[in-house]
């Protein structure tokens, strides 16, 4: 039994004249005849009874038709279905989460993304940058993000620039240096530097080392702290200091800390976050979570040395 055969039967069944179902189907008489005589062969059962007046449904066809009907109205559904998920309309996404960068730009752009694609489930995993290109490969997620580092990305990935911010030191406001209005790394030398635990989160340490040893400045001892919020409270407590992206930053105010722009040789640090995914059996609900991000963060694709 094959769908043609219920598309057929259905067909008489409703218009109850073999001449005007075979018009509806794009078949001739005989053949469709002929393929309702398999069909009933294949039920073990008459389905139709045809006399001199026309075309009538026996008891068997009567209970046949709406079951036939139903599947015919899931297998077009399915086919509707399976086309808005090649298109990028339906399915599920994965997206890796940063939540101490992308607390700027996410909201807007899963907001953005629903309005638009709301048959498409999204869902975020919390990931550290090095664990998100094995992520990619594998499949785990479809989109995935990273911060410049003079690192090649692999060939196999393309990105754009999703967010360009400074970096601030954040401090507690009764620090010594809190009533400035820009910092110096070189003032900074010898302050306990709070960053993300390195046994799970070692990017920001590493990135605040980077950001010093490459400005000659000698960082102070770094002591790992479990969250954003928790280096927010050792802070306040005048426990230490951490350098956080603006942009985050301005989302995140916490009474009692201040948060300044480090300005060395002139020039305000900045950090650059882009978004990256397969470049090859890329998945359409990527390259449309992709397209929203350009449009909520309002960049233009780059190329180039990319981010680790």
């Amino acid at each position: 039994m094959e769908l043609r055969h219920l598309r057929y039967f259905v067909a008489v069944a409703e218009e109850l004249n073999f001449r005007r179902a075979a018009e509806r189907v794009r078949v001739a008489q005989p053949a469709l005849s002929k393929q309702i005589k398999d069909l009933e062969h294949d039920v073990g059962a008459k389905l139709l009874a045809r006399n001199t007046a026309g075309v009538a449904l026996t008891d068997a066809g009567a209970v046949f038709l709406p079951e036939a009907q139903e599947i015919l109205a899931h297998a077009e559904r399915a086919t509707v279905m399976a086309r808005e998920a090649h298109s990028g309309w339906r399915g599920s996404l994965t997206v890796a989460n940063v939540s101490a960068i992308s607390a700027s730009f996410m909201p807007a752009a899963l907001s953005t993304f629903h309005a638009r694609y709301p048959e498409v489930d999204v869902s975020l995993e919390e990931m550290l940058f090095p664990e998100q290109i094995s992520a990619l490969e594998t499949g785990k997620i479809q989109v995935g993000f990273s911060i410049e580092s003079g690192t090649p990305l692999p060939d196999q990935f393309e990105r754009f620039k999703v967010l360009e911010t400074e970096i601030c030191v954040a401090m507690g406001e009764n620090h010594a240096m809190a009533n400035r209005s820009r910092v110096s790394l070189h003032d900074l030398e010898g302050e306990r530097l709070l960053c993300f635990d390195p046994g799970t989160h070692p990017m920001h340490r590493d990135l605040i080392r980077r950001i010093c040893t490459d400005r000659g400045v000698k960082p102070g001892r770094f002591k790992g702290v479990s969250s954003i919020e928790s280096i927010h409270a050792m802070i306040e407590g005048d426990q230490g200091i951490s350098f956080l992206a603006a942009a985050s930053a301005r989302r995140r105010r916490t009474e009692g800390v201040v948060y300044r722009p480090i300005k060395e040789r002139g020039d305000d640090l900045r950090l650059e976050l882009y978004a990256i995914w397969k470049r090859q059996d890329v998945s359409p609900l990527a390259l449309n979570f992709v397209e929203v991000l350009r449009v909520v963060c309002g960049q233009k694709a780059t190329t180039g040395t990319a981010a680790a």
